[in-house]
């Protein structure tokens, strides 16, 4: 069992007289929903970051945490990024190869990990394979396609 689950189980035992029998079934019905991930990352606020969605396809964007308690699940998988440029270029050729999939009508591998960043090495794709005005042109159609996507927020649903 996950440490948040034991730490869970552990003080409703301890406060379970302080607590009223809606409220433990209700704690109880939390505990047993409760997901954790094998493995949990902390971004760091002075970097850029491509993550891509690890299942089935590895769809990309670039972004900068704006907060020091963003974390990342272990069903994401990301690249960190010393430069914007290069997190923005990571983006694009991540995407580019996954519509390639899509239009030879490929399919994707159900876990991909670092595969997708592979493929860049491997198709010549990667940062240092490119000129330096390819890469430059690469990066600004990027930034234009990245503000051009309207950005979605998704509200913390209450549990209790």
């Amino acid at each position: 069992m996950k440490m948040l689950k034991r730490f869970l189980e552990k003080v409703m035992a301890l406060n379970i007289r302080n607590i009223s029998g809606g409220d433990v079934e209700k704690i109880r019905v939390l505990i047993s929903e409760l997901q954790q991930p094998s493995r949990i990352d902390v971004l760091n606020r002075r970097h850029y970051y491509v993550a891509y969605r690890r299942i089935r396809a590895f769809t990309a964007f670039a972004f900068k945490p704006s907060e020091d308690n963003i974390i990342i699940k272990d069903e994401v998988g990301y690249l960190k990024c010393e430069f914007e440029d290069i997190a923005y270029y990571y983006a694009t050729i991540l995407n580019y190869l996954a519509y390639k999939v899509v239009e030879f009508k490929r399919v994707f591998n159900r876990t991909q990990y670092a595969k997708p960043l592979l493929a860049t090495h491997f198709a010549g794709l990667s940062w240092r394979d490119m000129k330096d005005d390819v890469r430059k042109r690469i990066v600004e159609l990027s930034k234009t396609l990245h503000d051009k996507v309207p950005s979605k927020t998704i509200a913390i649903r209450r549990l209790l």
